[in-house]
């Protein structure tokens, strides 16, 4: 961390103890694939973690919440849990906020490639959220990615490898508000 514009770094303490173990609330594949600001001026962490053993492991998607910037994190919740989304895998969240600012969409990579990706919604800032259902196809990829460019007036979330978009330099279509 630097709190001089770079002129100097500290190095801090990491949230867990830096393996894979069992019991371990932020034991995860990688770290925080998302933070979004939260109006209340607060961040959002999302990633995700194999839950299970053996044939049996599963992966869930959990939020954290930080209040000072990222140097503490409240202890992480479940956001979206595999074993409840018959035989799919959420992995790598991505949050961003509808148009209007009042909803937070979630589109997570399906790790087990059984269709498309998924996509869950928030109206509450992330207190809760819907059920994890398939994405619209032109939303789904083996890869989360936000690339911008500078053809497309908005940037695309996923980029389309099914093979479903018909024009490359339009903006992929708007999701769905979700469910009420």
């Amino acid at each position: 961390v630097s709190e001089d514009d770079g002129k100097s770094w500290r190095e801090e303490p990491p949230l867990g103890p830096g393996r894979l173990v069992k019991d371990e609330p932020f034991r995860c594949v990688f770290a925080f694939s998302t933070i979004v600001p939260l109006k209340d001026g607060s961040h959002l962490g999302m990633f995700h973690r194999a839950a299970g053993t053996g044939k049996d492991v599963t992966l869930q998607v959990v939020q954290s919440i930080t209040r000072d910037g990222g140097f503490t994190w409240s202890p992480p919740v479940i956001a979206c849990d595999g074993t409840q989304l018959d035989g799919k895998d959420p992995c790598e969240p991505y949050v961003f906020r509808s148009p209007d600012g009042d909803e937070l969409c979630c589109l997570m990579r399906e790790n087990k490639r059984s269709g498309t990706s998924l996509v869950m919604f928030s109206r509450d800032e992330g207190k809760t959220w819907s059920q994890a259902v398939d994405a619209p196809t032109h939303a789904s990829s083996a890869a989360n990615a936000t690339p911008r460019p500078p053809q497309i007036s908005r940037p695309r979330a996923f980029a389309d490898i099914r093979g479903q978009a018909t024009n490359f330099t339009e903006p992929a279509p708007r999701f769905p508000r979700g469910p009420d």
